[in-house]
């Protein structure tokens, strides 16, 4: 059963239902659903938030380890990023599991910038002369409407909040291919 949260989301708990089943949720993740006046950059304490778009986009949970470590690296929250952030943060996993690279934050961040939009989200731009994929077409206009809130059965180790400014990024020039990350 869900929690409510007051919100301006037009998500509903037949939604969560919808979502849970079709993208394979575990039930170990508890959705708080919208109710009222509260908007998508104010979670509740201790919950994080979601769009439904991203999961359209390719995100499951619990997260692949990539994504967990390039929230950990960027320091800012899964659910602040856009939904073709997801389709790249996803696109990317597989390049490397296909030319047998071993994926990492730091060598993703060698091809792609963080960005922060207006709205407060962020996205990844592909650094000159390094475009993989195509351009992805943008989500449809209403996207945003469809959020919620998610805690998580554990402990994650990237932040739920909401970050209002573009994080500080580790310096390219430090990045060494032979260290761990």
């Amino acid at each position: 059963m869900a929690e409510h949260f007051p919100g301006a989301s037009t998500f509903a708990e037949l939604d969560w239902d919808d979502l849970r089943y079709t993208y394979e949720i575990p039930t170990s993740f508890r959705p708080i659903i919208p109710t009222g006046v509260n908007l998508y950059f104010d979670p509740p304490p201790g919950s994080c938030t979601f769009f439904t778009q991203q999961f359209v986009s390719g995100l499951r949970l619990p997260p692949h380890p990539f994504l967990s470590g390039v929230c950990r690296y960027f320091k800012i929250p899964l659910g602040q990023l856009t939904p073709n952030s997801i389709k790249i943060l996803c696109g990317f996993v597989i390049l490397c599991e296909v030319c047998e690279v071993s994926w990492s934050a730091p060598l993703f961040h060698c091809f792609f910038a963080l960005a922060r939009h207006a709205d407060g989200l962020f996205y990844f731009q592909a650094r000159s002369h390094t475009a993989f994929f195509s351009p992805l077409p943008p989500p449809s206009a209403n996207w945003r409407k469809k959020f919620f809130f998610l805690r998580f059965p554990e402990e994650v180790d990237w932040p739920l909040r909401w970050q209002s400014a573009l994080p500080m990024t580790p310096a390219l020039q430090d990045f060494h291919m032979d260290l761990p990350y």
